[in-house]
């Protein structure tokens, strides 16, 4: 009859183990954890001082050879600087005498398909106006027309 006798089973007994296994794994867990973080702070913080100390101090270590490297380098880029300010300045003079840039140009008065310099205001204002003679008249026009038209087959 021994089987049948088990009512003295230690129920409270077992859920307080149960409930002190869960605390110590959940503190466990956690300690874990939060080493973890520590590892991963403290790496961080390492390889941030040591880039610094090795940006900061990577001329203590640099050979003559590396150094000389170095100030060629920059000596190369202040000439390119300086090769790139004259290629701007003179491509200024050139838009500036082009009539690109401003209206302080030399050929502001040029008109192409007029001999002399004539200004602007006399060509538009007259319609007979051929090359050579901005103030051509009407008759001194058609003349010029018949010869053009002659020099390109017409009568």
């Amino acid at each position: 009859m021994g089987i049948y006798n088990r009512d003295n089973i230690n129920y409270a007994g077992m859920i307080q183990n149960m409930l002190t296994n869960a605390q110590r794994g959940g503190q466990i867990n956690a300690d874990e954890i939060r080493k973890q973080g520590e590892i991963w702070g403290g790496a961080v913080n390492d390889i941030g001082s040591k880039a610094a100390n090795a940006y900061l101090w990577s001329d203590m270590y640099l050979t003559d050879e590396e150094k000389l490297l170095e100030q060629k380098k920059a000596e190369a880029e202040a000439l390119k600087a300086q090769e790139s300010a004259i290629a701007v300045n003179l491509m200024n003079d050139y838009s500036q005498d082009v009539g690109m840039v401003g209206n302080t140009n030399k050929y502001a008065e040029y008109s192409p398909n007029v001999a002399g310099n004539y200004s602007r205001s006399a060509v538009a204002s007259n319609p007979y106006a051929i090359p050579g003679n901005p103030y051509a008249s009407q008759e001194e026009y058609f003349k010029y027309i018949q010869a053009m038209n002659g020099i390109y087959g017409g009568r």
